[in-house]
């Protein structure tokens, strides 16, 4: 099953990429992205948009970690 997120939330996808550490999510307007070993991975056809969503939601994953 693949969570939707109506709008773009890092912190909200951070807390379910290290909740379930491997699995896929989407979020509206941007597209259906992975997440491996508590990370999101780029997709290979990805754009500067899709760039930017995985490092805002990788650093707020490593953020939380630091806490």
């Amino acid at each position: 099953m693949i969570r939707v997120y109506k709008k773009f939330t890092p912190s909200l996808i951070a807390r379910h990429v290290r909740t379930l550490y491997r699995g896929r999510f989407s979020v509206e307007g941007f597209g259906t992205y992975e997440f491996d070993r508590g990370g999101v991975v780029l997709p290979r056809d990805a754009d500067k948009r899709s760039l930017d969503l995985v490092a805002a939601v990788n650093r707020e994953i490593k953020r939380s970690k630091a806490v």
